[in-house]
């Protein structure tokens, strides 16, 4: 587990005018990733960023130290309160799990949302999160433009990119299954004994269901199938590269143009599919 400490820059303007006494909150809150629980820490608060990697923020408000997307009380007061303020500074501390080694040795951090919100209450009850961040005050700022983390690489990929061309294709023999698939060999070899397994998704995010997956392509109603018929898969829809702590090993992909029955007219023209394989060791 790392840790990385910053600050994030935020402006704020009340727009509720409190005439007696007041409590002042704020909250934290990443956007769009969701909990992780498969990490074994008793204190939690970690968030899932990709395969490989969970995120977790800590922030200090009144000497006391909040995990996101925990709210913190800042003060009170009495009075009316009404400002604003720009170019402000607020510390965090960004803590980053490590949860799988990747092949090649990188691990990319993408973007991070985080919102940031200033609430005010005529008690001291602690509003919740969405409360605080739905205020006019709301705010958010971008916590990481993205970088990697260098780990040891021990093995090479082969290659480092599948392309699959399938020519000249007409839509009769799509229909009929007379369409040759096309196969590709991704192959694995390691410096030392490793598990190596992968993931292989559609660029809409599915994945591997009995050792196969849909690639949407760029026209209406044609697809690409995807699949590892001899391959091993596991309970979390992976498939096996390197078993039994071996050294060398792979996996044959197949390509199979197919068009979807619900759509009674095709698109025509050339036409491109993507996804994405993710390796993973343990």
């Amino acid at each position: 587990m790392g840790t990385s400490n910053g600050s994030i820059v935020y402006n704020w303007k009340n727009n509720i005018t409190y005439t007696g006494t007041w409590w002042e909150w704020i909250g934290f809150r990443f956007d769009d990733l969701a909990a992780d629980t498969s990490i074994s820490d008793t204190s939690g608060g970690w968030f899932r960023v990709n395969d490989y990697l969970s995120i977790r923020g800590k922030y200090v408000a009144a000497s006391r130290t909040y995990t996101i997307p925990e709210v913190a009380f800042w003060m009170t007061g009495s009075g009316p309160n009404l400002g604003s303020g720009g170019g402000q500074y607020y510390p965090l501390t960004l803590e980053f799990y490590l949860k799988k080694l990747p092949v090649d040795g990188v691990i990319s951090i993408p973007p991070i949302q985080l919102s940031y919100g200033i609430y005010f209450t005529a008690n001291s009850t602690k509003p919740p999160i969405d409360e605080v961040l739905s205020c006019p005050t709301r705010v958010g700022a971008t916590v990481a433009a993205g970088g990697t983390i260098g780990v040891p690489s021990v093995c090479t990929i082969t290659p480092k990119d599948l392309s699959v061309d399938f020519g000249v294709m007409d839509i009769s023999s799509v229909r009929q299954g007379k369409i040759n698939k096309k196969s590709r060999k991704l192959s694995v070899s390691c410096s030392s004994p490793e598990n190596l397994y992968a993931a292989i998704r559609s660029s809409r995010g599915d994945e591997l269901t009995n050792k196969e997956v849909l690639f949407p392509t760029s026209l209406s109603g044609v697809n690409i199938r995807v699949s590892a018929p001899d391959a091993t898969q596991t309970a979390d829809n992976n498939i096996v590269l390197l078993g039994n702590n071996e050294t060398e090993g792979g996996v044959t992909l197949e390509f199979v143009p197919e068009l979807d029955s619900s759509v009674q007219s095709p698109g025509v023209g050339e036409f491109q599919a993507s996804g994405v394989i993710v390796i993973m060791r343990d």
